[in-house]
């Protein structure tokens, strides 16, 4: 199949993934005679987009499977802040036993909130909970020092410093309340009181399009038995977590969404390629190298890129 080159630019042209023997430009079309691109060399540069999109099919399921788990989760989550708000401030030791056991069983029916939670903390009375995917990923070192003129924990400041493993940069941040976000991109910082000295701490990025929700079944059990005074603590602390999580779900959730439409327009441009539509070509070309952009960032669906074929056909994709 060739293309006739006709008053169109030839960075239009390149975009597209065609090469042109001699660059022309509108001006000089009409003067110019008309050229056209090698057929076989065309076929085999579309043969290629559409292998790389054919590819896109087994994300494209994944991406579909994701969001109805994702969709199922936003609503369990939205069912945990119903109840645990329904407690009030003023909860008695049996509503609070009874909450929590609710809240536990929404918990295990999710088995999202099963899934290995990626980011690790040296201290468990320091965590570090994902709120926007992707976060920055890192080993960092947490320092927290707090100081309070007054009893109580309404009285305690907190002087809490990062830093990244390989990195002269530190942030600081003072506050009065936790947690604590801003400091690490995309993490909340959870802390119990009075806050240890240091953590270090691991962030990694989840896998499988999945948003990552931490195991949250150990503060379930303090809110059950705790005093009244630290049983605010603990569940505000909670109403927070659940408000950021419900947040960065649903923007999670978006994200999946318009990355599913992408793809889909990806696999029905496809059908025009053979028509030699170059504007059908071009949107095509995009949409796959987003699809395979997104790919390579994921380490585990790059390599699926590459299942089942030879050394020198995954050489050929790799080419431009």
């Amino acid at each position: 199949m060739g293309f006739t080159v006709s008053n169109v630019s030839s960075l239009y042209l390149q975009s597209t993934g065609l090469r042109l023997e001699k660059a022309m430009s509108p001006e000089s079309a009409a003067a110019v005679p008309v050229k056209t691109v090698d057929a076989a060399s065309s076929a085999k540069k579309i043969t290629k987009n559409r292998y790389q999109a054919s590819t896109s099919r087994a994300e494209l399921l994944g991406i579909q499977q994701s969001i109805s788990k994702t969709q199922v989760t936003a609503n369990s989550i939205s069912r945990i802040q119903s109840r645990l708000e329904s407690l009030g401030d003023s909860a008695s030791l049996q509503e609070r036993q009874k909450a929590s056991k609710d809240v536990e069983k929404i918990v295990t029916e999710d088995k999202s909130f099963a899934a290995n939670y990626p980011n690790r903390s040296s201290s468990a009375a320091v965590r570090a909970v994902t709120i926007e995917e992707p976060p920055r990923p890192g080993r960092y070192t947490v320092s927290i020092m707090s100081s309070a003129e007054q009893s109580g924990p309404e009285a305690i400041r907190y002087l809490i410093t990062v830093q990244q493993a390989g990195s002269d940069v530190v942030k600081t941040i003072e506050t009065a309340v936790s947690p604590a976000s801003g400091l690490i991109e995309g993490i909340s910082l959870h802390f119990d009181q009075p806050p240890p000295k240091s953590a270090e701490l691991l962030i990694a990025s989840s896998a499988n399009h999945q948003f990552p929700l931490p195991p949250v079944q150990l503060q379930l059990e303090n809110l059950a038995k705790a005093s009244d005074a630290e049983a605010g603590v603990i569940l505000s602390d909670l109403n927070t977590l659940f408000k950021e999580l419900g947040s960065g779900i649903d923007k999670h959730l978006g994200n999946l969404q318009e990355r599913f439409q992408n793809l889909m327009h990806a696999q029905e441009n496809l059908a025009s390629l053979e028509g030699g539509d170059l504007s059908s070509v071009q949107k095509a070309v995009q949409s796959v190298t987003e699809s395979r952009m997104a790919m390579v960032r994921d380490s585990a669906s790059a390599m699926k890129l590459f299942t089942g074929i030879s050394s020198e056909q995954a050489e050929n994709l790799l080419k431009d």
